[in-house]
């Protein structure tokens, strides 16, 4: 178990190609809910050369299902296309971690937002 860090700036930044395979890893805390009717989010801000503006999304968690279904931003997102809003919760050897790809375009491209 680890504390909380009262001086936890919850901001992170990583460029792609950190490996061999251009994925990259965060580890950070979960987050708990920002306020009631809201699931527990971590946002994220995609910026990359050939995309004139960023492109913002959030990072919602699969073991937070009854927080997610009354999440008003997220019962915005047609449903069909809210999974690509979600991490999904693995149980590893070293604990537990959450996957989350995002996808610029194709048929899985993460929703963005614009805020």
């Amino acid at each position: 178990d680890r504390k909380l860090d009262p001086t936890f700036s919850g901001f992170g930044r990583c460029g792609t190609g950190m490996t061999a395979d251009h994925h990259f890893a965060f580890e950070t805390i979960k987050p708990g809910s920002p306020e009631a009717g809201k699931a527990p989010y971590i946002s994220v801000i995609v910026f990359m050369r050939g995309l004139p503006n960023h492109a913002y999304t959030r990072i919602y968690f699969s073991d937070e299902a009854a927080a997610n279904a009354n999440d008003s931003t997220l019962t915005k997102v047609e449903e069909n296309r809210r999974p690509t809003l979600i991490a999904q919760r693995h149980e590893t050897s070293t604990g537990i971690e959450y996957h989350f790809d995002i996808h610029m375009q194709g048929d899985q491209e993460t929703v963005f937002f614009n805020f």
